[in-house]
């Protein structure tokens, strides 16, 4: 099977990134698969493993698309990495990996920040929800928060645009699941666990001495991009308002802020808390691993749910680390031995008395470490998210042999219309893509 993937790739800082990477070294194992990139350079081991193709420099190589078996979308709700791929999406349905039920920061980021035009978000959300949902979303320009911010959001999760130009969708949790299957537009759906990330040896080799981490503290740990739905926020007021826990805990913070007035180490000094906290701001894997692996919880919590699946929290888990979540979404799904679940609405007084618990019981935490282990090594295996995606492009995707000449009549056509300027691009890739009509 010939495969055209879109995603962000390594060195753009995101989650999908990361995962792309992970299942694509699994992949090639199975299918033939080309990474088509919008306007920039995968690591250069990407680069040599795979062919890239850059459809931001020459558009002109799209109708390729055209002579793949199958086209997958990695489709997130950060604009700066998916507006190119819905915009190919719309032309050239496909598979989409849906990695946020809730795409309405994409849509808002797409056309006011993209495409300099608020309008056109607005007129989505007209076409999805009507003219009362666009007069809110038009009136909260003029507030402290947009639409987007509140969690308003949850009902209007503004994806239809991306759902309707799909041929089938892949998710990682029965919650978003069940919320696509009671959607109006009716879709092939497959649930499949994201797959677990290899841990760097050399990330176990090191110490709390190394990583200057106190011996005599409990150490909790947080991974992934800052933001007010990550509730660290709230961890800190916790923490300052109970005396053991200001006393005996220490918390190590991974991640760069998403909003420049989300400043968790302003909140830290206010609260008295700068000698109980360390912000170290973005990090290599391989780093924050060491952190993680030397911490004794770690936290993972988010409310409200963009319909999300945390790969920060599978990696916490295949280290063997209890930790502290948001009973909702994906994080309900999880055996209830494996993590501490927090209930939004009971928030502060239950995070108390858990991070209390959890430090203050090490058999706890080693019981409760170690089935998260097992459980994501068993259930979260890479090669079974390989096959269980192959045969389902195989199901929806079907090419009727009949029809085979004719679509090669097709591409030929499109791609001679486009001769001209970047034919010295699409002339070998044409010849290397049509192989697959000699079988």
């Amino acid at each position: 099977m010939k495969i055209a993937w879109f995603s962000p790739l390594p060195p753009l800082k995101s989650g999908i990134s990361e995962y792309s990477e992970l299942i694509l070294y699994h992949l090639k194992n199975y299918a033939d698969v080309d990474l088509w990139v919008d306007g920039f350079s995968p690591h250069p081991h990407i680069c040599r493993d795979f062919r890239v193709i850059n459809y931001a420099q020459e558009r002109k190589v799209l109708p390729l698309l055209k002579t793949y078996d199958a086209i997958v979308y990695n489709m997130g709700n950060n604009a700066e990495f998916h507006s190119g791929m819905y915009e190919v999406l719309q032309e050239y349905p496909g598979i989409v990996i849906l990695h946020d039920y809730i795409l309405h920061h994409f849509f808002a980021g797409y056309w006011i920040n993209k495409k300099g035009r608020p309008e056109g978000y607005l007129q989505e959300v007209r076409k999805q929800y009507g003219p009362p949902v666009e007069e809110m979303a038009r009136k909260s320009f003029r507030l402290a928060k947009p639409l987007w911010e509140t969690e308003e959001v949850q009902r209007y999760p503004l994806n239809e645009s991306v759902l309707e130009k799909a041929i089938g969708v892949v998710v990682h949790s029965e919650f978003v699941k069940a919320l696509l299957e009671g959607a109006t537009i009716a879709r092939k759906i497959l649930k499949l666990n994201s797959p677990y990330y290899p841990i760097p040896a050399s990330s176990l080799e090191r110490t709390r001495e190394d990583l200057r981490l106190s011996k005599d503290k409990i150490v909790f740990a947080s991974l992934g991009f800052l933001a007010p739905v990550k509730r660290l926020d709230k961890v800190l007021q916790v923490v300052a308002s109970d005396d053991f826990l200001r006393k005996n805990a220490f918390l190590v913070v991974i991640g760069e802020s998403v909003y420049p007035d989300y400043q968790l180490d302003k909140i830290a000094k206010n609260l008295c808390l700068t000698e109980q906290v360390r912000f170290l701001g973005y990090l290599p894997i391989e780093e924050a691993y060491a952190y993680l692996n030397c911490a004794d919880v770690c936290l993972n919590l988010r409310y409200p749910t963009m319909g999300e699946t945390s790969g920060s929290l599978i990696r916490i888990m295949s280290l063997g680390k209890p930790a502290v979540v948001s009973n909702m979404g994906w994080y309900s799904e999880l055996p209830d031995d494996c993590v501490i679940k927090i209930n939004p609405g009971n928030e502060a007084e239950e995070l108390a008395f858990w991070l209390r618990q959890l430090a203050l019981d090490a058999g706890l935490r080693r019981k409760m470490g170690e089935a998260a282990r097992k459980y994501v090594l068993k259930e979260y295996c890479p090669e079974a998210f390989v096959k269980g995606l192959l045969n389902f492009a195989r199901s929806v995707t079907t090419i009727d042999p009949d029809k085979v000449y004719m679509r090669l009549l097709d591409v030929v056509t499109d791609v001679m219309v486009e001769l001209g300027r970047g034919a010295e691009l699409l002339c070998p890739l044409l010849q290397d893509h049509l192989t697959w009509i000699k079988g």
